[in-house]
């Protein structure tokens, strides 16, 4: 294996494990700003319970709508008594007009439309009234047994209220140092490869955090890529600052319901947000130095696309052996000059399968190339995309 091509193979490998890592951090926020939304939006099952109390309320008031028929007990209900071709909509209207007549109704301070939506419920199911009293009792129910704890969306998981924070700030701790680990170990396989121009363009054009490889790529583009991947690692931080804070907002309730050691768990996640702090600055420092050294190291000492077709085809075969056995792509070996067009590339990789050096095949729908071994024999096989491009390296191989 020649020298540089382990470390083109472990540059190529790193930045892959890097943009998987960041992916886990992505995925991982998202799922916890979830979690935090969960946390601070009114859950559903207190909009149930309110419209029950609202229908349990009309169920008590005076004058009774004529649709309402009392069935003798045991137990003893009103039960509302409508025909198909009765619409419900008007039928509730009335109803909730004749009960705002009853002081009792009034004083509540109930608003109207919240009193048309639990007629509606009523009316919609033919709930009777003991019916409205049995599921008053399993929403509360259902309240109180999971009162401390949060879902965690996609999983149908519940956590407790009193470790979300802990467990957000422990695994993105450990995804980040992941991710600056990763970001490391690149940078250290680029710069053993700083004198091996042709070698470094390989990586690059294999790459998304070496920006610097991107020559035909705009600077705003550039930046862009470069502001996305300090953005996935930002993120996820902003939103466990916003758990931390709404845990200092709630700290008080907790503290009234005896909810364990409150202050314990206040510091532990203060001292995991700093944690993260100082990891997330590593992570965007690797960034910064993968994209700028990849840039000062391969930008400018990449060689130059030769003029004539004898040297391009010594530099196509001298870049295809950097890659070893592996595959490759026409751009892959263009990125590794600097001014060379795919087209030309295209024509010479075209003519090494003539002359049986290279072998071209389809792979997920894209042309691929790669060396032929020494047991493989003739040019059986080969890959041309264009007829046209054959008879023009024939021509070339001829003079």
């Amino acid at each position: 294996m020649d020298y540089h091509e382990q470390f083109v193979r472990a540059a190529i490998d790193a930045s892959q494990r890097s943009r998987r890592v960041l992916l886990f951090i992505q995925a991982f926020g998202i799922l916890w700003a979830l979690v935090l939304l969960n946390t601070c939006g009114e859950p559903w099952i207190e909009n149930r319970i309110k419209v029950t109390l609202d229908a349990r309320l009309l169920y008590s008031a005076e004058p009774r709508p004529v649709f309402l028929i009392e069935q003798p007990g045991p137990p003893r209900q009103l039960v509302p008594a409508l025909s198909a071709e009765d619409d419900v909509d008007t039928k509730a209207a009335a109803w909730v007009d004749s009960c705002m007549k009853d002081p009792r109704i009034a004083d509540q301070g109930i608003s109207r439309d919240a009193l048309l939506r639990a007629a509606a419920f009523i009316l919609t199911h033919r709930y009777s009234s003991l019916d409205i009293e049995k599921r008053l009792e399993a929403y509360q129910r259902i309240r109180d047994d999971n009162a401390m704890s949060v879902p965690v969306p996609l999983t149908g998981l519940r956590i407790d209220v009193n470790d979300f924070g802990i467990m957000a700030g422990l695994g993105l701790a450990i995804l980040l140092a992941w991710f600056a680990l990763s970001l490391s170990r690149e940078f250290v396989n680029l710069d053993r490869l700083k004198d091996n121009p042709q070698a470094l363009a390989v990586v690059q054009a294999h790459t998304v955090f070496c920006t610097g490889g991107m020559e035909r790529r705009s600077p705003v583009l550039k930046k862009l890529i470069l502001a996305l991947q300090v953005g996935g690692v930002a993120v996820p931080v902003l939103f466990f600052s916003l758990i931390l804070v709404n845990d200092l907002r709630t700290a008080n309730v907790a503290a009234y319901l005896g909810q364990g050691p409150v202050q314990l768990t206040l510091w532990t996640e203060a001292a995991l947000f700093a944690v993260n702090l100082c990891l997330a600055g590593w992570c965007v420092a690797e960034l910064l130095r993968v994209s700028i050294g990849a840039t000062h190291t391969g930008g400018a000492n990449k060689p130059q696309w030769p003029s004539m077709l004898p040297e391009q085809f010594r530099a196509v075969v001298a870049a295809a052996r950097i890659h070893g056995h592996s595959t490759w792509t026409t751009s892959a070996i263009a990125h590794s000059f600097a001014g060379a067009r795919i087209g030309e590339v295209q024509q010479v990789l075209e003519s090494l399968c003539v002359l049986g050096l290279v072998i071209g095949f389809d792979k997920d729908g894209l042309q691929h190339w790669r060396l032929r071994n020494q047991q493989e024999q003739g040019p059986e096989g080969v890959y041309l995309a264009r007829p046209a491009s054959q008879a023009h390296a024939q021509t070339a191989t001829a003079g």
